[in-house]
């Protein structure tokens, strides 16, 4: 999968500064993403407000650690007034980094042991294709076509239908600025589109911002 980062911070000021070259990582196959100016530095009051970002971008937020007082409990405030799944690692009784997990379970937080779980509550769209066969196998049903069921399309008259169909018309691909150019969509509503086309299999994103629709 891919990672996106939001910074509490500029991109001029990477904190904590050692881990610039993680940073770099992160922008080669993700996003490293600040609503802020880049000279802005890193004050504490900019990370609370940050998190509510980084709930925006996620189908769910799992809370693995978190003390009583914790930003990871500001993320998740965020993602449950969103309307978006929380889900919350359990931890010892003794242990402060736990506390704020168990506060979350007993407001509802749905408990979360292992990647099994999430995929479970989050719906067939998010499981992997099921694995090969092992050899002497003989498959059965569908499975015997060998082909992974087509996913969904998008509603008719909705954004991320108007982007599938415009990267069906460009089978080649094209690039996100072209697709801007094609499409009559706001870029943060084309953004929101290509998203939602990603997540649901019918688009692939490539190195440089570049579409194309699944075949």
């Amino acid at each position: 999968g891919r990672t996106l980062a939001v910074l509490g911070a500029g991109h001029d000021h990477l904190y904590p500064p050692e881990h610039r070259n993680l940073a770099r990582e992160v922008a080669a196959s993700g996003a490293v993403l600040t609503e802020f100016p880049p000279d802005a530095r890193p004050l504490p009051h900019h990370f609370p407000r940050r998190n509510r970002i980084i709930a925006g971008l996620a189908a769910a937020t799992v809370v693995v650690e978190a003390r009583e007082r914790s930003g990871s409990l500001s993320t998740a405030r965020h993602a449950a007034d969103s309307n978006r799944e929380v889900f919350a690692v359990p931890g010892p009784i003794t242990s402060s980094l736990s506390a704020g997990c168990h506060s979350l379970l007993r407001s509802g937080a749905a408990l979360v042991t292992g990647v099994a779980d999430l995929l479970e509550e989050l719906g067939p769209e998010f499981r992997p294709a099921p694995a090969p066969l092992a050899p002497g196998r003989t498959p059965t049903g569908a499975a015997a076509t060998g082909a992974r069921p087509r996913p969904a399309p998008p509603d008719p008259g909705t954004a991320a239908a108007e982007v599938l169909e415009t990267l069906r018309q460009h089978p080649s691909g094209a690039s996100f600025d072209d697709l801007l150019d094609r499409c009559p969509l706001s870029p943060p509503l084309a953004l929101a589109a290509v998203s939602e086309l990603e997540r649901r299999g019918l688009v692939e994103r490539f190195p440089g911002d570049f579409l194309r629709a699944r075949a």
